[in-house]
């Protein structure tokens, strides 16, 4: 990672001092959203919430369940866990692409939250072959979501979003990356503080979360397409 950090980081300094002198810092970055466009962004932020809990206790919990549930092997369990890694770095570029060539933001963005909650709800066929095409469901959601997410403020200012856009957007992904991996922890553990509902049951609650973020970005899209 620290070693990719040095070269994006060059490349950073040099979009950023190609925006500067286009008084990119005049314009859209000092911008700040009107009332109707926080409101959307709160929404925004709630999908991102939504799914960034779902998904990094997805990520934190995987090894464990392949070893425990499923009984892989050390070694077979990472190679396993690299599977929605690899996939998802592939459609996080991809989606990118698609979406600068006219790819329908809130369509590819539901398309990917109801196969992760499918994926979800397939939990106790998991395993053999059905376990390693759910992961590369998973991945393939995992690559177009977030690409998907960052994109809503450039669709709530209808233009380029500065980074006022970005504040609530990423107050609710930072807020579902620290709750996601308690709560499912919470949900499949026993003891004083856990529920005890088992994989199933935790994986069928991380499923309603992700049909909620459904729920929320249809009311998103809908309003969008009023406005």
């Amino acid at each position: 990672g620290l070693v990719f950090c040095v070269p994006l980081g060059f490349w950073a300094r040099q979009l950023l001092r190609h925006r500067l002198k286009a008084n990119f810092h005049r314009s859209a970055a000092n911008r700040l959203p009107d009332k109707t466009q926080r409101r959307d962004l709160m929404l925004a932020g709630t999908i991102f919430l939504l799914w960034s809990g779902q998904y990094f206790a997805f990520m934190t919990w995987l090894t464990q369940y392949l070893t425990s549930v499923l009984a892989l092997g050390r070694v077979a369990s990472v190679l396993a866990y690299l599977v929605p890694v690899v996939v998802l770095l592939g459609f996080n570029i991809l989606t990118g692409w698609a979406l600068r060539h006219r790819l329908p933001l809130f369509p590819a963005m539901v398309l990917g939250l109801i196969s992760q909650a499918a994926v979800w709800l397939a939990q106790p066929w998991l395993s053999g072959g059905i376990g390693l095409i759910g992961l590369v469901v998973y991945g393939i959601g995992a690559g177009i979501i977030p690409t998907c997410l960052y994109h809503l403020p450039h669709a709530i200012a209808r233009g380029t979003a500065g980074s006022a856009f970005y504040g609530i957007l990423m107050t609710g992904r930072n807020v579902g990356v620290f709750l996601g991996p308690i709560l499912l922890a919470m949900l499949i553990g026993s003891g004083r503080y856990a529920l005890g509902l088992g994989w199933t049951g935790g994986a069928n609650f991380m499923a309603a979360i992700t049909l909620l973020a459904v729920l929320v970005a249809l009311a998103l899209w809908r309003h969008l397409r009023t406005v």
